[in-house]
């Protein structure tokens, strides 16, 4: 692939790359710290992983792979690993962006600041408990999405295990791993001698080029005369201008989950059908129709070249209501049957739709992710290891061209759904109420499981006025401020006042189960939990997170926070489906404080009365 100097691009591309990274000078001239080494067009392969529109900000496929090492596997020597193989692989210091017409590979002479390596210690949890702590961070550390075109493409978060037994979790961009073996750097950190080996890196899985004949002639025939265009619910246009995807994560009410495993009988495949029926009735609901198209993402039938990775394929459906007399059941065994019919010839990616029906790209804007629901349950515990990292488990999500990604995780005690959406047409308020809307969905189907559809639809209507009516008294967002500090223990003592002198500079966020804050995100603020729990860790000085305790809402999660020269770094992960975190900057706390006489004296008695609580759990220890 032939390389070029930013000089050698013609002139709007040269402005766009100065624009992002700034300008570029030679080391006569002075120093840029975001110095462009190369510029390059995309292999074949980088072309098929990112979105056929050139936006601003392109959008490729991310790739998690779970990998388990055996060995000594130090902080430092991994990171002195991580640090040598950045100076030496072009990959690692690669950023992608789009320049108006086309995408380029951008190189840089080096890369100074990465991503941080998280190092957690999770010796003695049991082995059910620690599958779904992994599959918990999995889901976690997918959510917080990359951007290609700053930062490093490639995170890791290592975890201690078991005596010289790590799970190392590797989330990138999937092109950047067409031409990085991350094995390497695995060897490396262990303080072996790399070899090469004529099997290729797992880590990035590529679609195949051509359908067999019998594959391209069955979904030649279902796409024919296949439904589009249907409308997503609560879609519609905000003031973002450029793509930028953030999730949503809930767990299933139990109640509908109980009823929901009764209808199914406890099956996996009845369960998704049940599951992607109600989302093709909410969209018959919404467009007002009776035929729709929907696109699953389920993992394709051959495995990789490891006997274990599975590349997700498409699978289209297609829900038809020819009268108002069948019923709920019937319409779920028929989208049953079809899903059976088309499993076998699931091998379809992006381009073979469009290939099939004739068209560039919009073909589907959304998608149900099954792909949990077939993956082979692996015991982290029971896997073999390896020096070179033993792939585990492999996870994608594909967010090109894609408004909405729904992704359903099931456990044996709880099934959450999983959103990832596109904040152009979705905000957090539309997404929480399409949830609510589809649970209502789902509701209706198990009551009026053996009733006419016509009858379901009716009742569904009346079901979804009541919500929309239950959401349209707006709340006022500093009344719920206040509420929350008005919750946190250490203001109890102080009156109404001193929180409305808070208020100015408070600022409150949603996150998620298993979602991670440390580093930047607590340093310089006083940081509160306002609903919720959640689990700190801290560490000591040897690179591991050791977890100190958990929290309730109203607790002051980083009291060291005040202290000029802290021992230890702090870290907090969310334990419940969600939590409300409040962060105030700590400049702003100061000049509070001042004005304040009493709340020095409500942060001593804090401090103090956490000081005791450790000393009694020393003392029971």
């Amino acid at each position: 692939m032939e390389k070029y100097t930013v000089a050698e691009l013609p002139l709007d591309e040269q402005n766009v790359l100065e624009q992002l990274y700034g300008g570029q000078m030679n080391e006569n001239q002075g120093y840029s710290p975001n110095h462009i080494l190369y510029v390059r067009e995309l292999t074949t392969a980088e072309e098929g992983l990112f979105t056929n529109c050139t936006s601003f900000q392109p959008l490729g496929v991310l790739v998690q792979n779970l990998y388990k090492i055996r060995g000594r596997l130090l902080p430092p020597h991994f990171n002195r690993a991580l640090y040598k193989m950045v100076e030496e692989c072009d990959a690692l210091r690669l950023n992608y962006c789009s320049v108006g017409k086309r995408i380029l590979a951008v190189v840089f002479q080096e890369r100074r600041v990465l991503a941080p390596v998280v190092y957690r210690n999770l010796e003695g949890i049991e082995e059910d408990e620690l599958d779904a702590t992994l599959h918990r961070i999995m889901d976690a550390d997918l959510r917080q999405g990359i951007d290609v075109r700053h930062g490093c493409l490639m995170r890791f978060s290592i975890f201690h295990t078991h005596n010289d037994e790590y799970a190392v979790l590797v989330t990138a961009v999937q092109a950047v791993l067409t031409d990085f073996d991350v094995r390497k750097l695995f060897v490396r950190a262990l303080g072996l001698k790399w070899e090469e080996s004529a099997q290729p890196a797992n880590g990035a899985m590529m679609q195949k080029s051509a359908m067999a004949a019998p594959v391209r002639e069955y979904w030649k025939k279902i796409l024919g005369n296949f439904p589009q265009n249907c409308r997503i619910p609560k879609y519609g246009k905000t003031s973002i201008p450029v793509p930028r995807h953030r999730a949503y994560f809930t767990h299933l009410p139990a109640p509908i989950l109980s009823d929901l495993r009764e209808k199914a009988k406890d099956k996996k495949s009845m369960l998704m059908a049940i599951l992607q029926t109600a989302w093709g009735l909410f969209l018959l609901q919404e467009n007002r129709c009776r035929d729709v198209g929907f696109c699953l993402r389920v993992p394709r039938r051959e495995k990789g070249a490891d006997g274990q990775s599975r590349i997700p394929s498409l699978v289209p459906l297609r829900l038809q209501v020819e009268n108002d007399n069948v019923t709920i059941q019937e319409i779920v065994n028929k989208l049953f049957q079809q899903f059976v019919i088309s499993q076998p010839y699931a091998a379809l990616g992006r381009s073979d739709i469009e290939s099939l029906m004739g068209k560039q790209k919009g073909i589907f804007d959304h998608f149900l992710d099954f792909c949990d629901f077939h993956y082979e349950t692996h015991s982290f515990e029971k896997a073999p290891g390896a020096v070179d990292g033993q792939l585990i488990l492999q996870k994608f999500w594909d967010g090109r061209d894609n408004k909405l990604s729904i992704a359903f995780h099931h456990e044996e005690h709880q099934l959450s759904i999983s959103m990832q959406y596109d904040e152009r047409f979705f905000d957090r308020e539309r997404i929480e109420i399409l949830v609510k809307e589809y649970l209502q969905v789902l509701q209706q189907m198990l009551t009026d499981w053996n009733l006419p559809i016509g009858v379901f639809q009716e009742r569904l209507g009346n079901r979804l006025e009541r919500v929309e009516n239950s959401v349209t008294e707006r709340v006022d967002s500093r009344a719920v401020l206040q509420d929350y500090l008005s919750r946190i223990t250490l203001f109890k003592e102080l009156d109404r006042g001193f929180i409305q002198r808070f208020m100015e500079y408070a600022r409150l966020d949603v996150y998620f189960e298993g979602d991670r804050l440390a580093g930047k995100d607590l340093d310089g603020q006083m940081v509160f939990l306002g609903m919720g729990r959640v689990a700190r860790s801290i560490e000591l000085g040897d690179g591991w997170y050791h977890t100190l305790d958990i929290q309730k809402e109203g607790g002051w999660l980083n009291e060291t926070v005040l202290l000029p020269d802290r021992k230890g770094d702090m870290a907090l992960e969310v334990l419940t489906e969600r939590a409300v975190i409040l962060t105030v900057p700590l400049d702003k706390a100061h000049i509070i404080m001042d004005k304040t006489p009493l709340m020095p004296k409500c942060v001593i008695q804090y401090v103090i009365r956490q000081m005791e609580k450790y000393q009694r759990l020393w003392i029971q220890s």
